[in-house]
C-alpha cells in the first residue's frame, strides 16, 4: 500500500513546509493528489476525505491514529 509515501509527503507539508521552497511544496501537493487519484481505492476512506479536501494536518493526524479536530461554528 502507499500509506508510507502518503505519510512522508504529509509530514513534509505539515512539519517542514514553512522552511521549504515553493517548488518542493508544489511537488509534495502534486504527489499527494496523484496518490489519491491513482490509489484512492486502496486508501482508507477517512484519509481520502482529508486528502481530497487538502486538509493535510488532519490527514496526518488520521494516519497517526489521532482524532483530527473539527472546526467549531463559534457557538
Amino acid at each position: 500500500m502507499h500509506l508510507q509515501e502518503v505519510e512522508q509527503q504529509l509530514e513534509f507539508l505539515v512539519e517542514r513546509a514553512p522552511q521549504a521552497d515553493a517548488a518542493a511544496i508544489v511537488a509534495a501537493v502534486t504527489r499527494l493528489d496523484t496518490l489519491a487519484r491513482e490509489h484512492g481505492a486502496e486508501l482508507p476512506p477517512g484519509l481520502l476525505h482529508y486528502l481530497h479536501g487538502h486538509s493535510y494536518q488532519k490527514a496526518l493526524q488520521y494516519l497517526r491514529g489521532q482524532r483530527p479536530g473539527h472546526r467549531s461554528c463559534g457557538r
